[in-house]
């Protein structure tokens, strides 16, 4: 059995616990939608959802880039089972927002057997379940919500393992294998690798720790068929993931992250002053959400293990100090030497921000801190502490005092001597910034940055600020609870009680300010604004082909992508990281073509100048964050400063037939039937038919992206997919006549030939 009588009731204050954190989750009145959760994974979501209740898995999407394999991008996650069970079941909010709570209780609960599985008390399992769960980590959820999910099977492979070094039993390698296979299919890859990873490392330092207690004549016997198990666990998590793990590879290979350079892998690093964060969570705003908090005070009882020899010399703190300290370094990334050296010798730029890596430190720090909360409750007993804990209690004080002293000086200082301090960041930014690889601005840039840097240290470090008095107020409250122990050198019962009450009180306090900001109410998506109104009111009409957005940087237009695909409104535009490169570089310069890195907000006048090219990728409307004036756009609807235009005279099309070559530059071309009828037959998702009538050969050209899986026939004939302007799907007419031109994908197709 999982659970024993006693583990029970802590899985339903986990429960509870959850509910009292994030009721509007449970009450279906909110959801993840703020930023990355709105532009990206609801609207993936939902499309997904749809699909599921049409019966189908939606491996391409005409929603966006003109079209996009959006089952390879992989953060839709079409074989992941939650997904598939959820979104095929209940209703799309209901099951939006109890995905969330599923996944951050998989991560509690699966915490709570692995540490049980290690020995620790059903008080210590579930207090590291709550550090790991509401801490900064919250199951994973500090990247985004896909993080979340990969992260959150984690916790459970590591008790599965355990089960297994414990019965041998072939079943829980099974089970081991599916856990990895979820965690790859959750939707975020470079994650799920990082935790493989981390999970291969776990795995050779328990069995170095087992080895190494055996007889050297048992080593070999005790080894190979835990070996042997690793190695099935992985071949059967990898050949259930190849569908997944191919599709991702072979888009991942035609998008900018094919080849980037080193600097790219030093992307969101960890810089040492994050550390703070631990002490001073509201500063993670200067980290773009870095965050490594879980409580001022459980600091404490992460160091207690270290007082007592005994648990000094167990394998869980051994095991998850080590773990600890090697995620820290990876963390750091390029203020990493070891990160460095490692990104040196495998020459593999493509996974940017280390910084992710907190997890496993969060992860780790947890473990430490159940255990030592266990063995502060074995210590109530004792009149007098042991000097190695009053230790751990004056090294916590200490810790905490100069943190609070610290930032309340640098505050003040920074406030008087802002010139002075200005200096020092640029002498700072000449020595290990300016000039160096993947830092290509100019010194005014960086000045510039660093006068907004400091004025957010200023805003986040002030006292007289509500939030930021918050964080004062819990290392005030900590090292007078700390004060305590070290005055009376004993722990009691009320003492004890005032602690976990206060923890709980500082993390549900930190949750307001932190993963509740990630949190949207559903009824807004329910009033579209008057632009989008006017768009639905185009497409009910046929008048609306594709739309394209000139976005600003405030405001910001109604509809971006991916946003679009939950009112079924087709967008030139798109964002995902796995935008192919060739699009990025093209379509791309137009603008709204987001690669995860960035994207391009040109002058109005470059967009103006290619009008004809819009139309040729059948984009009727423009959403526009700026006023246009050109005789060939119609002014439809304007809200505020957000401006709705429409294509006139230039006939938008989305198929297009070209008598002899097709020009050669893109940016030249403009819709051109000459001598054909083109109509349209069937059009779905990942099947189109249409209809040519001819009058002499040439070359039909669709402007759907040419991805491997198409295929083309003549009038039910395969014939040859070619390529225009190395972007969209062609094929050749050999003469007049009338033609059925019919296209279907199948991203397996390549693999069934082979």
């Amino acid at each position: 059995m999982l659970l024993t009588h006693r583990d029970r009731p802590y899985l339903f204050l986990l429960g509870f616990l959850l509910f009292s954190f994030y009721p509007d989750l449970f009450l279906v009145l909110k959801g993840p939608l703020i930023a990355d959760h709105l532009e990206q994974h609801y609207p993936w979501a939902h499309y997904l959802a749809q699909a599921l209740k049409n019966f189908r898995l939606p491996f391409w999407t005409s929603m966006i880039h003109c079209g996009f394999p959006i089952a390879a991008e992989g953060q839709i996650g079409i074989f992941y089972l939650p997904h598939l069970l959820f979104y095929f079941l209940f209703p799309f909010h209901f099951a939006y927002s109890y995905l969330f709570i599923f996944h951050l209780f998989l991560s509690g609960w699966g915490t709570f057997l692995y540490a049980r599985s290690m020995g620790l008390s059903p008080k210590g399992a579930f207090f590291s379940a709550f550090l790991f769960v509401f801490g900064a980590g919250y199951g994973g959820a500090y990247y985004n919500l896909t993080s979340l999910k990969t992260l959150s099977w984690f916790p459970l492979t590591l008790y599965v393992w355990e089960k297994f070094l414990k019965f041998k039993s072939k079943q829980y390698l099974f089970y081991a294998a599916m856990c990895v296979w979820q965690m790859l299919m959750a939707g975020y890859l470079q994650v799920a690798l990082f935790t493989l990873m981390n999970f291969l490392l776990y795995i050779g330092l328990r069995l170095g720790f087992l080895v190494c207690a055996e007889p050297k004549k048992e080593r070999i016997k005790l080894t190979l068929p835990l070996l042997i198990g690793v190695l099935f666990i992985l071949l059967l998590a990898l050949l259930l993931s190849f569908p997944q793990l191919k599709m991702t590879y072979d888009l991942a290979m035609l998008s900018n992250r094919a080849s980037p350079l080193e600097a790219y892998a030093y992307v969101g690093s960890m810089p040492p002053t994050a550390l703070m964060t631990f002490f001073l969570p509201y500063t993670q705003g200067i980290f773009r959400g870095i965050s490594l908090y879980a409580g001022v005070f459980s600091l404490f009882f992460a160091l207690l293990p270290f007082a007592f020899k005994p648990l000094r010399q167990t394998a869980l703190v051994k095991l998850w100090t080590l773990i600890l300290i090697l995620g820290i370094l990876v963390a750091a990334g390029e203020w990493s030497p070891f990160y460095r050296g490692i990104i040196k010798i495998t020459r593999f730029y493509s996974f940017r921000t280390p910084s992710k890596f907190i997890i496993y430190i969060l992860f780790a720090y947890s473990l430490l801190a159940g255990l030592g909360l266990e063995k502060a409750f074995s210590l109530l007993s004792r009149r007098r502490l042991p000097h190695s804990v009053l230790l751990c209690a004056r090294v916590s004080a200490y810790f905490i005092g100069f943190s609070f002293l610290g930032a309340l000086g640098f505050y003040f200082y920074l406030r008087n001597h802002r010139v002075q301090v200005f200096e020092w960041g640029r002498m700072l930014v000449e020595k290990v910034i300016f000039g160096r690889p993947g830092h290509p601005h100019d010194m005014e840039i960086y000045l510039e940055k660093l006068n907004h840097y400091m004025d957010a240290m200023n805003e986040v470090l002030s006292p007289f600020q509500g939030w930021n008095l918050c964080q004062y107020l819990f290392l005030i409250i900590s090292f007078s609870l700390l004060l305590h122990v070290i005055r009376a050198k004993r722990i009691s019962k009320t003492w004890l009680f005032l602690t976990l009450s206060f923890l709980f009180s500082e993390l549900y306090l930190y949750s307001f300010y932190d993963l509740r900001k990630d949190f949207g109410s559903y009824s807004i998506l329910n009033k579209p604004s008057p632009i989008l109104a006017k768009l639905l009111e185009e497409k009910s009409q046929g008048n609306l082909g594709r739309i394209f957005g000139i976005r600003g940087h405030e405001p910001d237009i109604p509809l971006i992508p991916n946003l679009n695909m939950i009112y079924g409104i087709e967008d030139i535009g798109a964002y995902s990281p796995l935008v192919t490169s060739r699009y990025y570089q093209t379509i791309g310069t137009l603008g709204n073509v987001n690669d995860s890195n960035g994207f391009t907000i040109p002058d109005a006048s470059y967009v103006l100048k290619n009008l004809p090219l819009l139309a040729f990728l059948n984009v009727s409307h423009i959403l526009s964050a700026k006023s246009l004036s050109d005789s060939r756009l119609e002014l439809v609807g304007s809200d505020k400063s957000i401006f709705l235009y429409k294509l006139v005279n230039l006939n938008p099309a989305k198929a297009h037939f070209f008598r002899g070559a097709i020009p050669s530059d893109l940016f030249q071309v403009e819709p051109f039937n000459s001598e054909a009828l083109i109509t349209a037959s069937d059009l779905k998702e990942e099947s189109e038919a249409w209809n040519l009538e001819a009058g002499g050969s040439g070359i039909f050209v669709l402007t759907n992206l040419v991805y491997p899986g198409w295929k083309v026939t003549l009038n039910g004939k395969e014939a040859a997919l070619t390529n225009a302007f190395g972007l969209f799907q062609a094929v050749h007419i050999p003469a007049p006549g009338k033609y059925k031109i019919e296209f279907s994908f199948n991203p397996f197709t390549r693999l069934s030939r082979k």
